[in-house]
C-alpha cells in the first residue's frame, strides 16, 4: 500500500510525513557523507539571435545527441559543426524569430528525426522532413495553421504512445498531431475545452496528472481541466487562479512529497513572480490549492535577494540526482524589444533545488549563467551522456548548451558553495540603483568594480590604470610607440578663469613589462583647463584645452611639454563643458577630425583666413599646422566619439540624437529641431537609443582583434546605463543599418561611466571610466557636492579565445600583436599595412610620416607592383599623406580589380589636387562601377570636385539606384546640389528636356540651392506639388515666396486656392509658410496673397460668430510632459472609437448634436427603424483615420430614411465631409442618396450633392455667400434600397453645432500605450456634483493597479488633490460622479495622467464632463485660426469681428487672451501684448482679466500699469518672468517694467534672468541701463539649490496636502509675531488676509525665498549705532526723536537719532532667508494648507 493512501484517513498525516521525511533525510546523509557539487560548463554554440527555443535529438543518427536551435542543428558531441536545415538569417533582437519552439520527433516513421518548428503565436507551425544529409535545406510541411498559446507543449496527452502538440486554436485548448497513414497531410486539431476566447497570445499551459488518476490533465492560468475516461470528450474545468496574468510552462508535481501533485506556475511571464501551489485534499476528496511564492518582484521577499522578471520558460527536472525534481528557469531577454518590466536586468539562468524538510518545502537558487537567460522554451536532459541533466537554451542572447558536471566535495566545501542568504539584491544591473541621477551606492574598489562586469565568453577584462595614476579620464589616444595618452581632469565641469592656471593634465601611460597594466605614468603637460580631444603628433600632442586647440611639444626630449603653440582658437566653451572639442581622430586623408560639443558657438579660422562657424554639435577637421579648418558635417547635438571604417566612412556617437551615425561630408543630421539644408537629413542608420541620451565614444570591431564575429560591430559607451553597447553594421548596397545586439559589457556598479573608447595597436578595446556618482549636467546641479573628482579607471578588454566558444576559433597567432611600431624597420613597418586591425594600419600611416620621407616613398613604390587588396589601398593612402601620389597611381587604382582599392581611389580623387577636368573621367568610371561602395565614393568625389559633364550622369545614376540604398541616394543629392549652385549649369539643365522623374528630383533639390533660379523652377512645376504631404508643399511655397518676385506670387495663390479649395485648414497652413517666406525676403505682401488671407480669415471668423453664441464657456487644455519623457510629443488625442460612447443610445436620433436632428421615414418606403448611426469606421481623404460620421451603413445598405437638422444661420461658405455610394462603380448615379441644403422657410433646395462614390470621406464645400444669413437646414437622404453601394455617411461639418454630440473623448490610446504625459484643463468653477465618463487601464487585469494612470481634480490655487480616480480597467466608458458639494464654488482644474509605459493595458480615455465647455470642442480651433490670420496679416477689415468674438465670454479667458494677443498686433506695443497675457494667467483676478481685455479693445495703453501692477505683484516667479519677458521686448514696455521693479511690485531678480536681461540691453537707454545696474547691486546670488528646493516643496505639497488646523497653530507660533490674519497677529509685516489667493507657487516662493518679491513698504533697514551695534528690521513711524525697527521676531528696537551713525535701506526682506529651515516638510505642508485656505472673494 502507498504511504499516501495509508495516511488518507489520519488527521495527523502532515506531522507523520514530516517525521518520516526527517528520518529518510538523516539516512540519506549518513549513506552519502560526501555530497556532490553541481556546476555547469557553458558552451556557446552561437551568440547570435536565431531562435527563442531549442531542443536536442540525434539528428544524424551517429549515437550522439545534437542540438536544434532555430534553422540550425549543431552536431554533437563536439558541437563545432553547424548545419542549416532551413533558410537562415541573423535577426534583430528588436524583432522576432520564426522559431519560438523546436520539437524533435520522427513524424513520418522513416527512422530519421524530424523537426517541428512553432513560429510566433497564432501562426502556422511547420515540420521539416529530415533528408538524411548534413547539407542542404529540408523539405517543409505545414502542420497546423494556427498555434495559439505562448507555451505550447509537445507531449503524449492522449496516452496513445505518440506525442501531440497541445495548444490553443479557435478559442479552445486542444491538441494536434499527424495522421499515421498520411504524415505529410495537415494535422487535425481536437479541442479539449469549450471555446472561451483562448488565443495566440494566451499565456500559461501545462500538462500533468493533477488528480492522480493516471491520466494527464491540462493546466492553465485560470485552473485545471480534468481528462475524463472517455476519449474525445471535453475535459472538466476546475477553477484555480494559478497565475496573476498568464504564466509560462506549468507543471503538476509532488513538491512536498505528500503523495499528491502540486502545481508550479510563473505568475506573469512578462512581469514577476514564481509560485508553487500545494494541493490540499479535504475529507470528502475535494481539492484546493494553497499558493506560496518562490520569488516575487521584491528582492527583499527572497532570502537570497533574488527577483527575476520575464520567466517565460520553465523546466522541471532532477538536476542533482537526489530523485527530487528541481526547477530551471531564467529571465527572457528582450521579449518585446526592451519594453517589458525589468528589461535591462541581467539575463540570468537559475536552477532551484527543491528541498524537503520538517519545516516544509524550500527552493534554493543556484546560478547557472548570467548571460544567456531563456527564450520561450527550456529543454533539459542528458546531452553529454554522463547521466546528468544538461540545459539547452535558445534566446535572443544566442544558443547555449549548459553541461551539468558534478564533483564530489566535502560537506564543508558544499556548505561554502551554497547560495548565500543576503539582504541586498543578488543582481543589480538594470535595477532602480541605475535610475537615480545621483547614485545611491558607495564607490567600489577597482577589483570590486571588475567583479561586477559581465561580458561574452572568450574576452578578458583587466584594469589598465586607476587612481591615483589618473583622475578623471576624458579622451584616449595611442601613439606609434604603443603608449596611451590620456586627457585627465580635476576641474570638470567648471573651467577655471582664463587668467588662471588649471589643474588638469595630459598623462602618458606605458605597459613596460607587457602584463596588461600601465606601470609607467608620465605627466606630459599640466596647468591645463578641461582638456578633451588629443592626438599624439610629432614631438608632442595636439589637444584642446579651454579655450584653444594647442600643439604641446617636448623639444628637449625629457618627456614633458616645454613649448605651447596655439593652432586654433578661441573655441566656444562658455555655455557648456560636457562636450566642447573632443575625439581627435586622424583621417586617412591626413586631416585631423574632431567633434564640436553641445550648445557652444565657435567661430574659428586657420592662418589661410578661411573661417567657419560651429553651433552645438558639428564635426570639423583641421590641418595639423594650423593653416586651415573646415566643417565636415552639420547638425547633431553633442557628438562625442569618432571612428572610420576600412572604406574611409566616418561614424560619430552623439549624446542626444543617435548613438551612431554615418557621416557624409556636407550632410545634415538631426539636432534638437534645427532645420536641415533643404535636402533632408542624412538617413539614420539606427532608430534605437540604447535607453539613454548619454552615449560616449565609438570603436568599430574592425579596429580590434576580436575576430570575424565582431569585425562588423560598433561599440559605444553608455554612461547612463553603465554599459558598453554593441551594434552590428549591416550593409545594403552602400548603405548601412545598425542592428542592435545584446550589450557587450554590463556593469553591476552604478558608478561605472564609460565616457570614451579607443582601440589599441594590440587589438584590445580600452575604456575610459569616468567613475562617478553623478554624470548628468542638467539633471543634477553642477555644484552638487556628490560629484567625484578623484577616481577614474581605464579598462582593457581583449579577446583571448575560449574552447567553450564553438562559434569562433581562438585568437589567431599574431592577430592583435602589440609592440612599438616606431622601432620597426621600414620594410616590416610597411608589412603592417595589411594588418587585420584598422587601428594598427592607421598608426602605420602616422609612423611613416615620422620616417625620412624619401626612404618611405622609395620603399612604398618598390612594393606597389606585387601588392593588392588592403595593403595597396593603404599604400596609396600613405603616398597621398606624403604628397607623393601621382596621376598614374590614381589611374591604375580606379581600374584595379579589387573593390577596396577602387573605393580608396575615388576618395583620393576627391582629396588630391589635380588640375583641370582630369579627375572627372575617373569619377565617371566610378559611377558605372558594379560595386555600390565604389559608386558612393565616386559620387562623394563628384560632390567635392563638381564638373558640368557629371550633371547628367548623376541624374541617371539617381534613377538607376535602388531605393533601399539610401546613403547613395542622399550622396547623389548632395553632389547635385553642389553642381547646381553654378547658375550657368543650372540654366543649361533647365533648358533641356527632362523626364518627369528628373524634374521631380530637381524640384526636391531646389530647397537646398536658395536662389531665385530655384524658386522660379519650383513655380514652373507647381502642378507637381499637389500630391506631396502638406508640410512639404508648404516648404516649397515658403521657398518660392522668399526667392521669386512679388508679381509671380499670384501663381502660387491660384495654385493653392484651386488645388485645396475644399480644405481651408490646409490653405491656412500654406498661407503661414508663404508669410514666413515673404518675411524672410523682407518684401511687401502682394495683394493677391492678402486677398487670400482675408477671405480665409473671414470664413473662419464668421463660422465662429455663427457657432459660439450657443456655446457654454469653453475651457482650454494644456499638455505637460511626463518627467520620464520630457521630449515626447503630446500623446493625448481626440478619439471616437466605437466603444467610446458617452451616451447609452446608439442611434443618432437619440443623441443629436447641439442642433437637434430628427429622423423621417423616406416617402414610398415601408416604415422602418431609423438607420442613421454614429460610425467611426471611415477615414478621410486628408489622412485622418476613424472620423466621426452619421452613417446609414451600419443598419444595412437596404435601409432607407431621411435625417434632418434643426435650422441654423448660413455662413458664406458651408463645408463637410461625405462618404458613400448611390450606384455600383461605373454605373450612372441613381439620384436616391444625397445631402442637401434647404431654406428654413420655403424648404427650397439651395444646394445638393451626391455621395462621392468612395468609402473614404471626401471634402465638399459650397460657396453660399449669396445666401449668407438665411435660416437653413440640412437633410441627409438615403432612398436607395439596393443591397450594395447604397449608403451615405456625412459629418465633420464646419458648423460645429451640426456635428453629433457623441463627443470625442481625450485619450492616450491612439498615440501608443507606451506613451506618457499629463493633460491639464484650464480653471473652471466646481459645481456641487462633477461627473465624467472614463475608460482605460493601469495594469494588466490580474495585476494590482499601478497608480500611474488616473484622473484627478485639483484646487487651482493650492494644487491640492480634491478627488482622484483610477481607470475602470475596461475598454468601454464607465460613468463616474463625485459629490463635490463641500468644495463647490472653488476654482479647480482636471488632470489626466498617463504615466504607465507598459506596452499593454496602459492607457486612459476621459470625456463627457458634466461641466459645460470642459469637453473638447472644435470652436476653439476655428476662432483661433481666424484670429491668427488677422494678426499675422494685419487684416484691419476684420477687426470688428475679432472684437465681437473677444467680448464673447463663452470663449473662456484662455481663448479670449489669445484673440486679444492677435488684436494687439495692430498696435505694436509691449504693454498691450503683455495685457493679453493677463487673461491666460490662472492667478489673475477676474476683474483684472476683464479690464485687460477692455484696454486692448480700446487701445488705452496708458492705463496698462493699473492692471499689470496687481497682477505682477501677485504672480509667482515664473508668472512674473512671463510678463516681464514680454514687457522687455520694446522701450515703452521696458520702462514700465523698470518702474514696477523699482517700486517693489516686481522682483528685482527679473532683471537678471538671461532672456529678459538680453532684451533690456537692446531696448533701454543709457540712464535706464544705469538704473538696472543700481537695482541689481544688492541682489543676492541666484541659487540653483534654492530653485530645486522650491520646486521640490511644491511637489511635496502637491503629492500630499497638509492639515489646516496644525497649520494655524504653527502660524500663531512662528508667523503671528509679525503678520496678521483677522484679529490674530501683528501688523509689522504684510497682512495675510486673503493670502490664499496668491496660489501655491507664489506662497512657496514667499516662504522659501522671502527676498524674491519684497514690497517697498516692507523692505528692511539696517542701522549702525555709534557704539558699533547693528540692528536690522522694518522701519516704523516714530516721534522724530528716535528710529524704531521691528525685527523678524516682532521685537521693537528704538534707537535715538543722535546715536545713529549710519542708516542703510535694503532691498531685502526682514524675514530671515533661512526661515524654512526651521520647518520640517510636514510642518511646511500644514502651514501652506492653512495659508491657502485664507481666501478673499
Amino acid at each position: 500500500m502507498k504511504l499516501s493512501v495509508f495516511l488518507k484517513g489520519f488527521p495527523f498525516k502532515k506531522a507523520l510525513v514530516a517525521v518520516l521525511l526527517t528520518l529518510l533525510l538523516v539516512q540519506e546523509i549518513s549513506l552519502r557523507a560526501d555530497p556532490f557539487l553541481h556546476s555547469f560548463k557553458r558552451l556557446v554554440l552561437s551568440d547570435q539571435f536565431f531562435s527563442e527555443g531549442a531542443c536536442f535529438a540525434d539528428i544524424d543518427g551517429d549515437g550522439s545527441r545534437d542540438v536544434v536551435s532555430g534553422p540550425y542543428w549543431y552536431a554533437g558531441p563536439g558541437f563545432r559543426q553547424r548545419h542549416a536545415y532551413a533558410p537562415a538569417a541573423t535577426l534583430d533582437i528588436r524583432g522576432y524569430s520564426e522559431f519560438f519552439f523546436s520539437f524533435a520527433y520522427d513524424f513520418n516513421s522513416d527512422g530519421l528525426v524530424d523537426i517541428l518548428a512553432v513560429a510566433m503565436p497564432g501562426r502556422v507551425a511547420h515540420w521539416y522532413e529530415n533528408s538524411g544529409r548534413k547539407d542542404g535545406h529540408w523539405k517543409r510541411h505545414a502542420a497546423i495553421d494556427d498555434v495559439g498559446n505562448e507555451s505550447p507543449a509537445f507531449v503524449d496527452l492522449t496516452g496513445d504512445g505518440r506525442p501531440e502538440l497541445v495548444c490553443c486554436r479557435g478559442g479552445a485548448f486542444g491538441y494536434a498531431g499527424p495522421a499515421a497513414e498520411k504524415p505529410r497531410a495537415a494535422w487535425r486539431f481536437t479541442p479539449i475545452t469549450p471555446a472561451r476566447g483562448y488565443g495566440g497570445f494566451t499565456h500559461g499551459l501545462g500538462v500533468g496528472d493533477v488528480d492522480g488518476d493516471g491520466r494527464l490533465d491540462l493546466l492553465e492560468t485560470n485552473g485545471w481541466w480534468r481528462q475524463g475516461e472517455k476519449p474525445g470528450e471535453l475535459f472538466e474545468f476546475h477553477p484555480v487562479r494559478f497565475a496573476r496574468s498568464g504564466g509560462a510552462q506549468m507543471f503538476a508535481y509532488d513538491f512536498d512529497g505528500d503523495g499528491d501533485n502540486d502545481v508550479l506556475s510563473v505568475q506573469n511571464a512578462h512581469g514577476y513572480g514564481l509560485s508553487w501551489f500545494e494541493q490540499l485534499v479535504g475529507p470528502e476528496g475535494e481539492r484546493s490549492f494553497r499558493g506560496s511564492p518562490i520569488i516575487t518582484s521584491r528582492p527583499a521577499d527572497s532570502p537570497y535577494g533574488l527577483s527575476i522578471s520575464q520567466m517565460h520558460a520553465v523546466a522541471l527536472v532532477d538536476i542533482d540526482g537526489d530523485e527530487v525534481l528541481d526547477i530551471v528557469t531564467g529571465k527572457r531577454f528582450w521579449a518585446h524589444a526592451g519594453g517589458d518590466t525589468g528589461s535591462q536586468q541581467l539575463p540570468v539562468l537559475y536552477w532551484f533545488k527543491t528541498i524537503r524538510s520538517p519545516s516544509g518545502v524550500s527552493f534554493e537558487p543556484w546560478l547557472v549563467d548570467d548571460r544567456s537567460g531563456v527564450g520561450t522554451q527550456l529543454v533539459v536532459g542528458d546531452v553529454s551522456g554522463n547521466g546528468l541533466s544538461d540545459i539547452v537554451v535558445g534566446s535572443k542572447m544566442g544558443t547555449y548548451l549548459m553541461l551539468n558536471e558534478a564533483r564530489e566535495v566535502t560537506a564543508e566545501q558544499y556548505h561554502q558553495a551554497r547560495p548565500k542568504r543576503r539582504r541586498e539584491m543578488a543582481h543589480t544591473p538594470g535595477t532602480h540603483l541605475f535610475s537615480n541621477h545621483v547614485r545611491p551606492t558607495h564607490p567600489k574598489t577597482p577589483a570590486e568594480e571588475l567583479a561586477s562586469f559581465t561580458f561574452p565568453e572568450g574576452f578578458h577584462v583587466q584594469l589598465f590604470a586607476s587612481e591615483p595614476q589618473i583622475n578623471k579620464p576624458l579622451n584616449l589616444a595611442f601613439d606609434t610607440r604603443g603608449r596611451l595618452w590620456v586627457s585627465n581632469t580635476l576641474e570638470y565641469p567648471h573651467p577655471v578663469g582664463l587668467e588662471k592656471k588649471g589643474r588638469d593634465t595630459i598623462r602618458v601611460l606605458e605597459d613596460t613589462d607587457s602584463d596588461g597594466r600601465a606601470d609607467k605614468v608620465t605627466t606630459f603637460a599640466d596647468g591645463l583647463n578641461i582638456p578633451m580631444g588629443l592626438y599624439p603628433y610629432g614631438d608632442g600632442v595636439v589637444c584642446f584645452s579651454v579655450p584653444n586647440i594647442w600643439y604641446l611639444r617636448d623639444t628637449d626630449g625629457d618627456g614633458r611639454a616645454d613649448l605651447r603653440q596655439k593652432l586654433y582658437g578661441p573655441l566656444g566653451y562658455e555655455r557648456d563643458t560636457h562636450g566642447m572639442c573632443n575625439s581627435f581622430t586622424r583621417g586617412l586623408d591626413g586631416w585631423l577630425y574632431a567633434c564640436h560639443g553641445f550648445s557652444n558657438i565657435t567661430e574659428v579660422a586657420g592662418t589661410d583666413g578661411h573661417r567657419i562657424r560651429l553651433h552645438s554639435g558639428n564635426v570639423f577637421r583641421m590641418r595639423l599646422d594650423g593653416s586651415r579648418v573646415e566643417r565636415f558635417s552639420n547638425g547633431q547635438v553633442n557628438p562625442f566619439g569618432l571612428a572610420f571604417d576600412r572604406f574611409g566612412d566616418f561614424f560619430s556617437a552623439d549624446c542626444h540624437t543617435k548613438p551612431l551615425s554615418l557621416l557624409i561630408q556636407d550632410g545634415y543630421h538631426e539636432s534638437f529641431g534645427a532645420p536641415h539644408d533643404g535636402l533632408g537629413f542624412v538617413p539614420a542608420i539606427m532608430n534605437h537609443n540604447h535607453g539613454s541620451t548619454a552615449i560616449c565614444g565609438v570603436v568599430l570591431g574592425s579596429s580590434t582583434a576580436f575576430g570575424n564575429l565582431y569585425s562588423d560591430s560598433a561599440f559605444g559607451g553608455n554612461v547612463t546605463t553603465c554599459r558598453i553597447n554593441r551594434n552590428t553594421l549591416v550593409r545594403n548596397g552602400s548603405s548601412l543599418r545598425a542592428r542592435e545586439e545584446p550589450d557587450f559589457l554590463v556593469s553591476g556598479d552604478p558608478w561605472f561611466r564609460p565616457v570614451y573608447l579607443q582601440a589599441g595597436p594590440d587589438g584590445a578595446l580600452y575604456v575610459a571610466d569616468f567613475y562617478n556618482k553623478i554624470i548628468g549636467h542638467y539633471e543634477v546641479p553642477l555644484t552638487h557636492p556628490g560629484r567625484d573628482r578623484h577616481r577614474g579607471r581605464i579598462w582593457k578588454i581583449s579577446y583571448r579565445g575560449s574552447d567553450l566558444r564553438r562559434d569562433v576559433r581562438a585568437a589567431a597567432s599574431g592577430y592583435g600583436a602589440g609592440g612599438n611600431l616606431g622601432q620597426l624597420p621600414i620594410k616590416k613597418l610597411l608589412g603592417e599595412l595589411s594588418s587585420r586591425q584598422l587601428a594598427r594600419r592607421t598608426l602605420v600611416l602616422d609612423e611613416l610620416e615620422r620616417r625620412p620621407v624619401m626612404e618611405a616613398i622609395r620603399e612604398l613604390r618598390a612594393r606597389l607592383p606585387g601588392e593588392g587588396g588592403l595593403w595597396l589601398a593603404y599604400a596609396y593612402r600613405a603616398l597621398g599623406r606624403l604628397g607623393a601620389l601621382e596621376e598614374a597611381d590614381l589611374a591604375a587604382a580606379t581600374v584595379h580589380p579589387e573593390a577596396i582599392v577602387r573605393v580608396h581611389a575615388q576618395r583620393l580623387l576627391a582629396e588630391t589636387l589635380i588640375a583641370g577636368d582630369k579627375p572627372a573621367g575617373g569619377i565617371l568610371a566610378g559611377f558605372k562601377d558594379k560595386d555600390p561602395m565604389v559608386r558612393r565614393a565616386a559620387v562623394q568625389a563628384a560632390a567635392s570636385r563638381p564638373a558640368q559633364r557629371l550633371l547628367h550622369p548623376l541624374l541617371a545614376l539617381y534613377q538607376s539606384t535602388s531605393r533601399v540604398d539610401v546613403h547613395l541616394l542622399h550622396s547623389i543629392r548632395i553632389a547635385l546640389r553642389n553642381h547646381l549652385r553654378n547658375d550657368e549649369w543650372f540654366r543649361g539643365l533647365m533648358a533641356r528636356e527632362l523626364s518627369v522623374q528628373e524634374s521631380n528630383l530637381l524640384i526636391s533639390i531646389c530647397l537646398a540651392l536658395k536662389n531665385r533660379g530655384a524658386g522660379e523652377y519650383i513655380l514652373s512645376r507647381l502642378d507637381r506639388l499637389a500630391s506631396l504631404p502638406p508640410d512639404q508643399i508648404g516648404e516649397y511655397l515658403r521657398f518660392a515666396s522668399r526667392y521669386v518676385a512679388g508679381e509671380s506670387m499670384s501663381r502660387v495663390v491660384s495654385f493653392s486656392r484651386e488645388k485645396f479649395r475644399h480644405d481651408r485648414n490646409l490653405q491656412g497652413e500654406l498661407l503661414e509658410f508663404i508669410r514666413q517666406g515673404l518675411q524672410e525676403r523682407g518684401a511687401a505682401v502682394p495683394q493677391s496673397v492678402r486677398n487670400w488671407a482675408l477671405a480665409l480669415a473671414q470664413g473662419y471668423l464668421e463660422t465662429s460668430v455663427a457657432v459660439l453664441p450657443r456655446q457654454s464657456r469653453l475651457v482650454a487644455w494644456d499638455y505637460i510632459p511626463h518627467p520620464s519623457a520630457s521630449r515626447q510629443e503630446n500623446p493625448w488625442r481626440f478619439s471616437t472609437r466605437e466603444n467610446f460612447r458617452i451616451l447609452p443610445e446608439s442611434t443618432a436620433s437619440a443623441a443629436g448634436g447641439r442642433l437637434d436632428w430628427s429622423y423621417e421615414r423616406h416617402p414610398g418606403m415601408s416604415r422602418r427603424q431609423n438607420p442613421w448611426r454614429f460610425s467611426t469606421r471611415r477615414g478621410a481623404g486628408d489622412g485622418r483615420q476613424s472620423i466621426l460620421l452619421v452613417s446609414s451603413f451600419p443598419a444595412g445598405e437596404q435601409s432607407t430614411g431621411i435625417f434632418r437638422s434643426a435650422s441654423f444661420k448660413l455662413p458664406k461658405s458651408f463645408g463637410f465631409w461625405a462618404a458613400g455610394h448611390d450606384a455600383p462603380p461605373g454605373r450612372p448615379l441613381a439620384g436616391k442618396n444625397f445631402i442637401r441644403l434647404r431654406d428654413g422657410g420655403s424648404g427650397k433646395v439651395l444646394r445638393q450633392a451626391s455621395p462621392p462614390g468612395n468609402d473614404i470621406a471626401q471634402r465638399i464645400e459650397w460657396d453660399t455667400a449669396g445666401e449668407a444669413g438665411r435660416s437653413v437646414f440640412v437633410e441627409l437622404v438615403d432612398g436607395n434600397a439596393a443591397e450594395a453601394f447604397a449608403w451615405l455617411a456625412v459629418g465633420d461639418f464646419d458648423i460645429d453645432d451640426l456635428n453629433p454630440s457623441w463627443e470625442p473623448v481625450l485619450s492616450s490610446y491612439p498615440a501608443g500605450e507606451q506613451k506618457v504625459g499629463t493633460y491639464r484643463s484650464g480653471v473652471f468653477v466646481l459645481p456641487p456634483k462633477f461627473g465624467f465618463w472614463i475608460a482605460g487601464h493601469d495594469q494588466s487585469p490580474d495585476e494590482p493597479l499601478g497608480g500611474k494612470n488616473f484622473i484627478r481634480l485639483r484646487d487651482a490655487l493650492s494644487h491640492g488633490v480634491i478627488r482622484q480616480a483610477p481607470p475602470p480597467r475596461s475598454d468601454n466608458l464607465q460613468h463616474i460622479e463625485w459629490d463635490t458639494s463641500d468644495e463647490a464654488g472653488r476654482g479647480v482644474y482636471i488632470e489626466l495622467v498617463d504615466g504607465n509605459t507598459d506596452s499593454a493595458f496602459a492607457w486612459l480615455a476621459v470625456g463627457g464632463f458634466s461641466v459645460a465647455g470642459l469637453s473638447p470642442s472644435r470652436a476653439f480651433g476655428v476662432a483661433r485660426k481666424g484670429a491668427e490670420l488677422v494678426g499675422a496679416w494685419g487684416l484691419s477689415e476684420l477687426r470688428p469681428i475679432l472684437v465681437s468674438l473677444l467680448k464673447n465670454k463663452a470663449l473662456g479667458y484662455r481663448l479670449r487672451g489669445e484673440l486679444a494677443a492677435e488684436l494687439a498686433r495692430f498696435r505694436p506695443d509691449a504693454r498691450l501684448s503683455t495685457l493679453a497675457l493677463v487673461p491666460t494667467l490662472p492667478f489673475a483676478a477676474e476683474s483684472s482679466k476683464e479690464e485687460a481685455l477692455k484696454l486692448i479693445v480700446e487701445g488705452r495703453v496708458s492705463q496698462a500699469r493699473a492692471v499689470l501692477e496687481p497682477v505682477m505683484k501677485g504672480a509667482s516667479a515664473l508668472g512674473q518672468q512671463r510678463l516681464a519677458r514680454e514687457l522687455s521686448t520694446e522701450p515703452a514696455g521696458a520702462e514700465l517694467l523698470l518702474s514696477l521693479v523699482e517700486a517693489g511690485r516686481a522682483g528685482v531678480g527679473l532683471l537678471a534672468v538671461p532672456g529678459i536681461a538680453q532684451n533690456l540691453s537692446a531696448v533701454t537707454s543709457d540712464s535706464q541701463k544705469k538704473l538696472v545696474a543700481k537695482l541689481l547691486v544688492d541682489l543676492p546670488p541666484e541659487s540653483e539649490r534654492l530653485e530645486e528646493l522650491i520646486e521640490k516643496r511644491k511637489q511635496d505639497y502637491v503629492s500630499e496636502t497638509g492639515r489646516p488646523v496644525p497649520g494655524l497653530e504653527l502660524f500663531k507660533k512662528a508667523c503671528s509675531p509679525c503678520h496678521r490674519v483677522g484679529k490674530e497677529g501683528r501688523d509689522f509685516a504684510p497682512n495675510l488676509d486673503g493670502v490664499g489667493n496668491r496660489g501655491l507657487d507664489r506662497l512657496v516662493e514667499d516662504i522659501l525665498d522671502p527676498n524674491r518679491n519684497v514690497d517697498v513698504a516692507f523692505r528692511s533697514t539696517t542701522i549702525v549705532t555709534r557704539k558699533g551695534q547693528v540692528h536690522t528690521g522694518l522701519l516704523r513711524p516714530a516721534d522724530g526723536q528716535r528710529l524704531v525697527l521691528v525685527d523678524y521676531q516682532g521685537r521693537e528696537i528704538a534707537v535715538a537719532l543722535a546715536d545713529v551713525a549710519r542708516r542703510q535701506p535694503s532691498k531685502l526682506s526682514p524675514m530671515p532667508a533661512n526661515f524654512s529651515e526651521t520647518l520640517s516638510v510636514d510642518q511646511l505642508r500644514d502651514l501652506l494648507s492653512y495659508l491657502l485656505s485664507l481666501r478673499s472673494s
